[in-house]
Protein backbone atom coordinates (compact mmCIF):
# COMPACT_ATOMS: atom_id res chain seq x y z
CA UNK A 1 0.00 0.00 0.00
CA UNK A 2 0.93 3.66 0.18
CA UNK A 3 2.61 5.51 3.03
CA UNK A 4 0.94 9.35 3.85
CA UNK A 5 3.83 11.09 5.42
CA UNK A 6 1.71 12.80 7.52
CA UNK A 7 2.62 15.77 5.93
CA UNK A 8 0.17 19.01 6.11
CA UNK A 9 -0.14 21.31 3.71
CA UNK A 10 1.37 25.04 4.43
CA UNK A 11 0.32 28.14 2.96
CA UNK A 12 2.41 30.69 2.35
CA UNK A 13 1.04 34.42 3.98
CA UNK A 14 3.06 37.74 3.90
CA UNK A 15 2.37 40.69 2.30
CA UNK A 16 2.80 41.39 -1.09
CA UNK A 17 5.26 43.66 -1.15
CA UNK A 18 8.02 41.25 0.89
CA UNK A 19 6.92 38.49 -1.34
CA UNK A 20 7.55 40.91 -4.48
CA UNK A 21 11.06 41.77 -2.82
CA UNK A 22 11.94 38.01 -2.03
CA UNK A 23 11.40 37.62 -5.61
CA UNK A 24 13.21 40.40 -7.27
CA UNK A 25 16.51 39.21 -4.93
CA UNK A 26 15.81 35.57 -6.82
CA UNK A 27 16.43 37.28 -9.72
CA UNK A 28 18.91 39.57 -9.29
CA UNK A 29 20.81 36.90 -7.40
CA UNK A 30 19.95 34.28 -10.11
CA UNK A 31 21.09 37.05 -12.96
CA UNK A 32 23.99 37.50 -10.87
CA UNK A 33 24.92 33.31 -10.85
CA UNK A 34 24.47 33.25 -14.41
CA UNK A 35 26.87 36.23 -15.25
CA UNK A 36 29.62 34.46 -12.84
CA UNK A 37 29.03 31.07 -14.36
CA UNK A 38 28.96 32.65 -18.04
CA UNK A 39 32.02 34.47 -17.66
CA UNK A 40 33.64 31.78 -16.32
CA UNK A 41 32.52 29.52 -19.48
CA UNK A 42 34.14 32.65 -21.50
CA UNK A 43 37.73 32.28 -19.91
CA UNK A 44 37.26 28.44 -20.32
CA UNK A 45 36.46 28.80 -24.22
CA UNK A 46 39.81 31.25 -24.26
CA UNK A 47 41.92 29.14 -22.56
CA UNK A 48 41.19 26.33 -24.94
CA UNK A 49 41.42 28.19 -27.88
CA UNK A 50 45.02 29.30 -26.65
CA UNK A 51 46.20 25.80 -26.11
CA UNK A 52 44.35 23.67 -28.87
CA UNK A 53 44.65 26.52 -32.04
CA UNK A 54 47.49 28.05 -32.88
CA UNK A 55 48.00 31.96 -33.40
CA UNK A 56 46.92 33.19 -36.92
CA UNK A 57 49.70 34.41 -38.56
CA UNK A 58 49.17 36.02 -41.96
CA UNK A 59 50.89 38.49 -44.45
CA UNK A 60 49.57 40.69 -46.91
CA UNK A 61 51.30 41.60 -50.06
CA UNK A 62 50.58 43.92 -53.02
CA UNK A 63 51.21 46.64 -54.45
CA UNK A 64 50.91 50.28 -53.56
CA UNK A 65 46.96 50.63 -54.09
CA UNK A 66 46.42 47.13 -54.69
CA UNK A 67 44.17 47.71 -51.27
CA UNK A 68 45.82 46.25 -48.40
CA UNK A 69 45.48 49.67 -46.50
CA UNK A 70 41.27 48.93 -46.66
CA UNK A 71 41.16 45.67 -46.38
CA UNK A 72 43.65 45.18 -43.94
CA UNK A 73 41.70 47.34 -41.13
CA UNK A 74 38.55 44.77 -42.18
CA UNK A 75 40.45 42.19 -41.06
CA UNK A 76 42.00 43.18 -37.74
CA UNK A 77 38.36 44.19 -36.83
CA UNK A 78 37.18 40.44 -37.73
CA UNK A 79 40.27 38.45 -36.67
CA UNK A 80 40.71 40.76 -33.61
CA UNK A 81 44.40 40.77 -34.63
CA UNK A 82 46.96 43.67 -35.29
CA UNK A 83 48.14 44.59 -38.44
CA UNK A 84 52.11 45.04 -38.04
CA UNK A 85 53.53 47.05 -40.55
CA UNK A 86 57.49 47.27 -40.10
CA UNK A 87 57.91 51.06 -40.79
CA UNK A 88 55.73 51.68 -37.90
CA UNK A 89 57.62 48.43 -35.76
CA UNK A 90 60.84 50.60 -36.26
CA UNK A 91 59.54 54.16 -35.49
CA UNK A 92 57.90 52.84 -32.42
CA UNK A 93 60.88 50.89 -31.34
CA UNK A 94 63.07 54.19 -31.65
CA UNK A 95 60.44 56.12 -30.02
CA UNK A 96 60.08 53.50 -26.98
CA UNK A 97 64.04 53.02 -26.68
CA UNK A 98 63.84 49.23 -26.77
CA UNK A 99 68.01 47.43 -27.31
CA UNK A 100 66.92 46.98 -31.07
CA UNK A 101 65.30 50.19 -31.66
CA UNK A 102 68.53 51.75 -29.77
CA UNK A 103 70.41 49.61 -33.10
CA UNK A 104 68.06 51.34 -35.78
CA UNK A 105 68.24 54.09 -34.42
CA UNK A 106 71.71 54.50 -35.09
CA UNK A 107 72.02 52.87 -38.64
CA UNK A 108 68.64 55.11 -39.87
CA UNK A 109 70.77 58.64 -38.60
CA UNK A 110 73.64 57.62 -40.68
CA UNK A 111 71.56 57.29 -43.71
CA UNK A 112 71.74 53.16 -43.67
CA UNK A 113 69.01 50.81 -44.51
CA UNK A 114 68.27 48.81 -41.11
CA UNK A 115 69.68 45.67 -41.67
CA UNK A 116 67.07 42.01 -42.00
CA UNK A 117 68.45 41.01 -38.26
CA UNK A 118 67.21 43.97 -36.48
CA UNK A 119 64.27 43.88 -38.64
CA UNK A 120 63.49 40.55 -37.77
CA UNK A 121 64.55 41.12 -34.03
CA UNK A 122 62.08 43.77 -33.84
CA UNK A 123 59.24 41.51 -34.87
CA UNK A 124 60.00 38.98 -32.73
CA UNK A 125 59.96 41.86 -30.04
CA UNK A 126 56.13 43.39 -31.33
CA UNK A 127 54.70 39.93 -31.48
CA UNK A 128 55.51 38.81 -27.79
CA UNK A 129 53.07 41.61 -26.45
CA UNK A 130 49.58 41.20 -25.40
CA UNK A 131 47.74 41.87 -28.27
CA UNK A 132 49.44 39.56 -30.67
CA UNK A 133 48.43 36.41 -28.44
CA UNK A 134 45.85 35.04 -30.74
CA UNK A 135 47.52 35.95 -33.89
CA UNK A 136 48.98 38.89 -36.00
CA UNK A 137 49.17 40.56 -39.72
CA UNK A 138 52.47 41.54 -41.24
CA UNK A 139 51.80 44.29 -43.67
CA UNK A 140 54.86 43.93 -46.19
CA UNK A 141 56.96 42.25 -44.99
CA UNK A 142 58.76 39.98 -45.36
CA UNK A 143 60.57 41.64 -49.04
CA UNK A 144 63.33 39.44 -49.80
CA UNK A 145 64.55 35.73 -49.70
CA UNK A 146 66.57 36.00 -46.56
CA UNK A 147 63.96 37.83 -44.43
CA UNK A 148 61.56 35.05 -45.06
CA UNK A 149 64.00 32.18 -43.87
CA UNK A 150 64.85 34.43 -41.10
CA UNK A 151 61.33 34.59 -40.20
CA UNK A 152 60.24 31.29 -40.94
CA UNK A 153 63.44 30.48 -38.05
CA UNK A 154 61.79 32.60 -35.93
CA UNK A 155 58.31 31.07 -35.82
CA UNK A 156 59.86 27.91 -35.73
CA UNK A 157 61.42 27.85 -32.76
CA UNK A 158 58.04 28.49 -30.97
CA UNK A 159 56.48 25.87 -33.15
CA UNK A 160 54.79 28.26 -34.97
CA UNK A 161 54.78 28.89 -39.25
CA UNK A 162 52.42 31.57 -41.28
CA UNK A 163 49.14 30.13 -41.97
CA UNK A 164 47.64 32.85 -44.36
CA UNK A 165 49.51 34.61 -46.80
CA UNK A 166 47.22 37.32 -48.96
CA UNK A 167 48.37 38.46 -52.31
CA UNK A 168 46.30 41.22 -53.96
CA UNK A 169 47.05 40.77 -57.32
CA UNK A 170 45.88 43.84 -59.14
CA UNK A 171 46.02 44.61 -62.71
CA UNK A 172 48.30 47.22 -63.42
CA UNK A 173 46.36 50.18 -65.29
CA UNK A 174 44.09 49.82 -61.78
CA UNK A 175 46.95 50.31 -59.58
CA UNK A 176 47.95 53.65 -61.82
CA UNK A 177 44.25 54.82 -61.43
CA UNK A 178 44.46 54.34 -57.97
CA UNK A 179 47.58 55.40 -57.20
CA UNK A 180 47.38 59.10 -59.29
CA UNK A 181 44.72 59.75 -57.97
CA UNK A 182 45.26 59.85 -54.53
CA UNK A 183 45.56 63.55 -53.40
CA UNK A 184 46.37 64.63 -49.33
CA UNK A 185 44.20 67.86 -47.96
CA UNK A 186 46.44 70.14 -46.60
CA UNK A 187 44.52 71.51 -44.27
CA UNK A 188 43.36 68.24 -42.50
CA UNK A 189 46.18 66.01 -43.62
CA UNK A 190 43.73 63.58 -44.85
CA UNK A 191 43.87 61.96 -47.94
CA UNK A 192 41.34 61.28 -50.51
CA UNK A 193 40.64 59.78 -54.32
CA UNK A 194 40.16 62.49 -56.83
CA UNK A 195 37.60 60.25 -58.54
CA UNK A 196 36.50 57.88 -55.27
CA UNK A 197 35.74 60.79 -53.04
Amino acid sequence: GAVAWGATPTRCEGDATALGAAAAGGLVLGGAGGYLAGKTKAEALEDKYAKYWPRKIMMVFGAPGAGKGTQGPKIVEMLGIPQLSTGDMLREAVAKGTEVGKRAKEVMASGGLVSDDIVIGIIKDRIQEEDCKTGFILDGFPRTLPQAQALDSMLAANGEAVSLVMAFDVDHAVLEERVCGRWIDKASGRSYHVKYA
